[in-house]
């Protein structure tokens, strides 16, 4: 692991790519360093073993350009606000020392994306805490936690016009093919019925149209976005 300015989270190994694979791609693509976690293997998946998950996710990392990708192996359907858990977060915030980290939205369809967003909300509180973990330096929070949407869309703080790297998101989520491909020997699931990935392209489609943008991306912050004045909000 290494440092990074912006770190990912994710509760499963396709969660970063379906929510804010665009953002990632325009950050490396512009020479930021970018670090992907997920929080799970995804083994609950219905199609696909882990080793082909892991493998697919390693695919899309190197697409989206991201300088590594972890996961912290905490049981599917399993996410837990326990010790352990929240000690994991604050491990890798320590180490790769990221200026930006996001995680799923606390609105969500599936249980999993919230929890994790919450998980991630106690390590980033307790990184910057000198007696959780003393040993692992420096103590320190990154500057900015924000959240991204999955299946439920919300209203944005500010939304990320995708639209030059929106082709590098569609390979990058098209690379977890047990997921998202319907073949014969996979069983139909919400995934890959043919309707998800358009879903997730009108979501973009509506960011974007906001903005005056074809494609965008949509962030939550939760304190109030602090402008030096406001004359910085013009190109």
């Amino acid at each position: 692991m290494e440092k990074v300015d912006f770190l990912a989270f994710g509760a499963h190994p396709d969660d970063i790519e379906c929510g804010i694979g665009g953002t990632i791609a325009k950050l490396t693509k512009k020479g930021y360093t970018v670090g992907l976690v997920d929080l799970t293997l995804g083994e609950m998946a219905t199609n696909g073993s882990v080793e082909e998950r892991q493998e697919e996710a390693f695919k899309a990392m190197e697409i989206l350009g991201a300088s590594f990708r972890i996961n912290l192996e905490i049981p599917d359907r399993g996410i837990t606000f326990s010790k352990e858990n929240i000690e994991k977060v604050v491990e890798v915030l320590r180490k790769a020392e990221p200026k930006v980290i996001v995680a799923p939205n606390w609105v969500d369809r599936h249980p999993d994306h919230e929890k994790a967003g919450f998980l991630v909300k106690e390590g980033f509180f307790n990184a910057g805490l000198k007696k959780i973990l003393p040993m692992l330096q420096p103590i320190k929070r990154p500057e900015k936690f924000l959240r991204y949407f999955l299946t439920i869309p919300g209203t944005p703080s500010f939304v990320v016009d995708v639209s030059a790297y929106y082709g590098i998101k569609k390979k990058a989520i098209l690379a977890h093919t047990s997921q998202f491909s319907h073949r014969p020997e996979f069983t139909q699931t919400f995934l890959n019925e043919g309707q998800f990935l358009g879903r997730i392209e009108s979501r973009d489609l509506f960011f974007g149209s906001q903005i005056g943008a074809r494609y965008g991306e949509g962030f939550l912050m939760q304190e109030l976005l602090e402008l030096e004045h406001p004359l910085v909000l013009c190109k």
